[in-house]
Formats: C-alpha cells, sequence, structure tokens
C-alpha cells in the first residue's frame, strides 16, 4: 500500500513540475543549438578552404599532364597516361611530376616486375622509349633492328608469348609492324596507340 501511495505521489509531482521543466528544456536547447550551428558554420568554412588548398595541391601534381585518367601497370609505380606526340617518342611530353618516359634503362627496376599475362589486360597499348627487335630490351631508335617501339596493354598490335623483352614472360610491340623503318614510322605514334608508360623517378 505504502508503495502505491508513493508511486502516486511520485506522478502527481511529475504533472506539477513537466511543463516548467519542458520549457527550462527548450529555452537550454534553444540556446544551446544556436552555439553548435555557430560553431558548424564556422567549421565548414574552415574545411571549405581547407579543401581549397589541397585541391588546387592535387592540380599541380597531376601524374598525367593532359589527363585526369590514370592506368595502374604496376601499382603506382608505372603507370599509363593517355595522350599522343608528334616525331620520335622521345618527344612524348606526357608524364607529369615525379615520373618519366619509360626506357630500357628502366627494365630491371621496374618494366620486369610487368609479366606478360598482365599487361594483356590493360586496355588500350601504352608504348615507351624502347624497342624489342629480335627479342631484346633496347633503344628505340630511328633505324633497322632498334624500330619495334614496345608498349604494354591488350590493343597493342603485336604480342608474343614467351619471349624475351624488357617486360617479363612475353614481347608486346605498339608498332603496326616489324618494319616500322623501312615505312619511315619508327618509334612513332599511330592511331592504335593509347598513350604512353610513365615510371617512377
Amino acid at each position: 500500500m505504502k508503495a502505491i501511495l508513493a508511486l502516486f505521489c511520485a506522478l502527481q509531482l511529475m504533472t506539477l513540475v513537466a511543463p516548467s521543466a519542458a520549457a527550462y528544456y527548450s529555452k537550454y536547447n534553444r540556446n544551446y543549438l544556436k552555439k553548435l550551428l555557430l560553431q558548424l558554420d564556422l567549421k565548414l568554412k574552415l574545411h571549405s578552404k581547407k579543401h581549397h588548398i589541397n585541391h588546387s595541391s592535387t592540380d599541380r601534381l597531376k601524374i598525367c599532364k593532359e589527363s585526369s585518367s590514370v592506368i595502374k601497370v604496376y601499382h603506382s609505380s608505372v603507370i599509363g597516361c593517355p595522350g599522343s606526340w608528334t616525331g620520335h617518342i622521345r618527344n612524348a611530353d606526357l608524364c607529369g611530376r615525379g615520373y618519366h618516359l619509360c626506357n630500357k634503362n628502366d627494365r630491371r627496376s621496374l618494366l620486369s616486375k610487368i609479366t606478360y599475362k598482365d599487361a594483356i589486360k590493360i586496355p588500350g597499348c601504352y608504348a615507351f622509349n624502347a624497342a624489342h627487335d629480335f627479342y631484346k630490351c633496347i633503344d628505340c631508335e630511328n633505324r633497322t633492328a632498334h624500330d619495334d617501339l614496345a608498349g604494354v596493354g591488350r590493343a597493342c598490335p603485336i604480342k608474343v608469348e614467351r619471349r624475351t623483352s624488357c617486360i617479363t614472360g612475353g614481347m608486346i610491340d605498339a608498332a603496326k609492324t616489324f618494319e616500322s623503318y623501312s615505312h619511315k614510322r619508327a618509334c612513332q605514334y599511330h592511331s592504335g596507340i593509347s598513350g604512353v608508360l610513365c615510371c617512377k623517378n
């Protein structure tokens, strides 16, 4: 009986106190919400400023000079950058800061890490400054026996498995034929090439 009476008194007290408590809470809540909104507005402004700075920095450090599209060939160490060039592939200026046009000197450190099986899965055809004449990894030059422009990608014209080249396990040429020099197209761009291969410095 005492327990029931105590419960009844508590309920009565709540009905008396609740309206004033609700009013106090509402006032407190409004003040708190106002402060919260001011803090949030300040944080949003700071975030916007920070984001703008980062965005500008990213633009200055683009991996590919002429495109925001990047094809990862071997992690972030070897990438494909879309674009074209005029004349010898050494004239291709498509790699951004921190990267250079891959060449025969990158074979041991980077190019050999690319396997033939992985290379033929890459969409497009990305050339680099080397030649695969007679299954070697040599300089690409405008002369016979040095004119088979190297590349990676499923769209490259020439693909031969289990042959020595700059990559491992096979040979891929960006050149249209084995006689590029005789056609005066040695180490040059053609419409079947998607871009160039860039190696990290």
